[in-house]
C-alpha cells in the first residue's frame, strides 16, 4: 500500500489522488459530507472505497460529540446513494448492534468484501457465496473498547497491501483482540500481530 494521506474531511482535495487507490470512510459523527465524497468516488473507475461506520451509525446521547450533531444518513441510504453514483464498495466493515433487519441480505449483492464484527464471539465475513467465521483472538481482555474500530482499520489496510482475504481477516481479528489488552489508545507490538493472527481459527460455513 501506499501512503496514507490524512486529510480535511470537510473539504474534498484530491489533487495527486492515486486513481487505482483507495478511500476509506470512517466518520463518526456527521463531520464527512457522504455525499459529496460519494459523487466524486463514482467519478473515479477504478477507485476502491471502503466504508467503516462504527460508531457512525450509533444514537448520539446528549453530551456527546459536537454541540450539534446534524441528521446523518442511514446505512440504507449510503446504499442507496453508492448505487445511483456507481461507487464500487469494496469493503464495508460494521458491528452486528448497528444491523438493521435484512441489512446483510440487502449489502452483500453490493458490496464485494462485507465484514460484520461480534464481539467476543469474532467476526463474520461475507464476500461472493461464501460466508467466512473466525473466533475472537485468544487474549486477556481489559477493555473491549475500539475492537471493533481496529478490525475494520486491520482488516483494509491488509486488504490494500494485497493480502489474500483469510490471512487479511486473521491480521483483523488480532489487532482486535491485541487492542483489548490494555485500556486506551496503544500501539501494537507488530511480532505479535502476526504470531497471534496464526492461531486464530477461520472456517467457511455453510450456507452461505
Amino acid at each position: 500500500m501506499g501512503s496514507v494521506r490524512l486529510i480535511d474531511c470537510a473539504q474534498i482535495n484530491v489533487s495527486g489522488w492515486d486513481p487505482e487507490g483507495w478511500l476509506v470512510l470512517a466518520p463518526v459523527f456527521d463531520e464527512l459530507p457522504m455525499e459529496r465524497w460519494l459523487s466524486w468516488a463514482g467519478s473515479v473507475a477504478r477507485l476502491q472505497v471502503a466504508i467503516l461506520p462504527q460508531g457512525w451509525l450509533r444514537g448520539v446521547t446528549p453530551g456527546q460529540g459536537p454541540a450539534a450533531v446534524k441528521q446523518r444518513l442511514g446505512l440504507h441510504q449510503v446504499l442507496t446513494l453508492a448505487n445511483q453514483l456507481r461507487v464500487r464498495l469494496r469493503c464495508v466493515c460494521l458491528s452486528e448492534s448497528e444491523l438493521e433487519p435484512g441489512a446483510i441480505a440487502a449489502l452483500r449483492p453490493s458490496v464485494e468484501i462485507l465484514a460484520v464484527t461480534r464481539g467476543a464471539k469474532g467476526a463474520e465475513v461475507f464476500r461472493g457465496d461464501r460466508r467466512l467465521l473466525v473466533d475472537a483472538a485468544p487474549v486477556s481482555t481489559q477493555d473491549a473498547t475500539g475492537a471493533g474500530d481496529a478490525f475494520g482499520g486491520a482488516l483494509v489496510a491488509a486488504l490494500a497491501s494485497d493480502v489474500e482475504l483469510e490471512r487479511a481477516i486473521r491480521l483483523a481479528t488480532a489487532a482486535a483482540g491485541l487492542t483489548t489488552e490494555r485500556c486506551g489508545a496503544h500501539a501494537l507490538d507488530p511480532f505479535r500481530l502476526v504470531a497471534l493472527a496464526e492461531s486464530v481459527p477461520l472456517v467457511d460455513a455453510p450456507g452461505a
